[in-house]
């Protein structure tokens, strides 16, 4: 289930916007198959493979954006983790990895954009939502998702807290 939380003020887009242009010197280019895009964590970086339930950058080694991180505790909710994404590539349709607990939070920054998600665990995309600058929703991140995206300005930020099977694994 797709379910929208609110839109963030325009005075909040840009102070986030803001805080993010102080830690553009993080973004890397996307090591996965995704051209166009950049990215970098906040928090930690779990390892993505399934088959690996450890951190690729602990909480202890992430390198802290005190203010970024507060800001986005304040409007997305605590996380454990954030993903920050910046460019005009989507990404493919999957279920995140055993990192991730059930419950994802994006919020989306630039022009509206196709976020592809199946209502079912096992089912297949059958919802398009349309979110706008500023969205913040919720979504299972077990369900398949993906996105269309078309905005070499625009940011997905992505909150997760971690699954009990990666805090035990990790402990």
């Amino acid at each position: 289930m797709i379910r929208n939380i609110r839109y963030i003020l325009p005075a909040e887009r840009l102070a986030l916007r803001l805080l993010i242009d102080k830690e553009a010197d993080r973004f890397e280019d996307d090591k996965s198959s995704y051209s166009n895009r950049s990215i970098f964590w906040l928090k930690g970086q779990p390892h993505l493979s399934s088959q690996n339930l450890r951190w690729h950058e602990s909480p202890e080694q992430a390198k802290p954006a005190t203010e970024l991180e507060a800001m986005l505790d304040t409007l997305m909710g605590f996380k454990a983790t954030y993903l920050i994404a910046r460019g005009n590539t989507g990404i493919k349709p999957h279920r995140d990895s055993t990192y991730a607990a059930d419950s994802t939070t994006t919020l989306h920054l630039g022009k509206p954009f196709e976020f592809l998600y199946a209502s079912q665990r096992q089912g297949s995309i059958d919802t398009i939502a349309h979110p706008k600058d500023g969205a913040i929703f919720d979504s299972n991140s077990k369900h398949l998702h993906g996105s269309n995206r078309d905005d070499s300005d625009g940011y997905g930020i992505f909150g997760w807290t971690l699954s009990p099977r990666f805090l035990a694994a990790t402990a």
